[in-house]
């Protein structure tokens, strides 16, 4: 490939407005070998097919294209605007397009993830199982680095059997491991592994033994009180507009499915990930107060504030295009 094809493609399309099939292809061509690190849930509908492969492609092609966005490097332009703008060559191109942390692309899979898990009951259980083990692995075990790559656990008990993840499954179904706690399991499966394993793969392996997500419920079969729907959207619309601009990107990124650290680059004022949680706590309370203030009686305290936030966006998201448009 030559070198800054890709920017002068960009060039091309941004200031002479022709959209040469090279640049689609290449784009293409980034985004299929990206795509091939992640697994389904990070797609589309829970799969990574060539439907959902090409809706990505086009998805970021647009965005590239369309969507101004505030954050570094794009300052309120396009991303093809400020790559001609600020004469970016192919490497950073590649980057804030597809490669780094926060790249277009990136963004665009982690909000396909947001939306499966609210879809999809076991692939919340697996998620939350994962985000346990995070908490779980430094209290028990040993760290080893991967330099870039995520650490690998043991626990070290010196000269040991080394098992495949396959038969440390079945020797812990067979003796009901089931009833233990995460951290007992966890620590009886690192020691009779016997070898070091990343916490992916150690929550893959946990995820077949302890019980599967119960399905989701069907709708009941009577009609909703539609009286009570329309006080509930009313009264979550009026939350919305009673938000500050800090309140309404905070709502905006949960939206796209970014992750505290993401939240905290695009607003600096919130210092920290307490800061971060707190404010989804308190924007949640205040859609819940217009609620209950419509409504009469209680919030349930049985919903954590990203679960509250997550019910909250399902209603925003229908009745705002421009918080959809956002998730794109």
């Amino acid at each position: 490939m030559r070198d800054n094809q890709i920017a002068q493609l960009v060039q091309q399309h941004e200031l002479d407005g022709q959209t040469n099939p090279l640049l689609l292809q290449l784009m293409e061509r980034h985004i299929r070998h990206l795509a091939g690190r992640y697994p389904n849930a990070y797609f589309e509908l829970g799969q990574r097919d060539e439907a959902a492969l090409a809706s990505l492609s086009n998805r970021v092609f647009t965005t590239c294209d369309r969507v101004t966005k505030g954050r570094f490097p794009f300052q309120d332009r396009t991303p093809f605007r400020a790559y001609v703008e600020e004469e970016f060559g192919d490497p950073p191109i590649r980057q804030h397009t597809f490669y780094a942390r926060l790249s277009v692309t990136r963004e665009l899979m982690r909000s396909d993830y947001a939306h499966n898990l609210v879809r999809d009951p076991e692939l919340r259980r697996r998620d939350t199982l994962y985000r346990e083990l995070g908490e779980v692995l430094p209290r028990i075990a040993q760290s080893i680095p991967q330099g870039k790559r995520p650490p690998l656990w043991q626990i070290s008990t010196g000269p040991s059997r080394v098992r495949a993840p396959e038969a440390v499954i079945e020797q812990l179904r067979r003796a009901g491991a089931t009833s233990m706690s995460l951290e007992a399991l966890a620590r009886e499966a690192l020691v009779l592994l016997g070898q070091s394993i990343s916490r992916s793969r150690l929550s893959h392996l946990l995820a077949e033994i302890l019980p599967a997500a119960a399905p989701a419920q069907q709708p009941a079969a009577e009609a909703p009180d539609l009286t009570e729907t329309m006080a509930v959207r009313g009264a979550i619309l009026r939350a919305w507009q009673g938000l500050s601009d800090l309140d309404h990107a905070l709502v905006i990124g949960l939206a796209r499915g970014d992750d505290a650290d993401t939240i905290l680059t695009a607003n600096p004022q919130l210092k920290h990930r307490v800061a971060v949680s707190r404010a989804i706590n308190r924007v949640g309370r205040c859609f819940v107060a217009e609620v209950v203030a419509e409504l009469g009686g209680q919030p349930s305290p049985s919903l954590t504030p990203r679960a509250l936030m997550d019910r909250i966006l399902a209603v925003l998201i229908n009745l705002l295009p421009e918080l959809e448009a956002s998730r794109a």
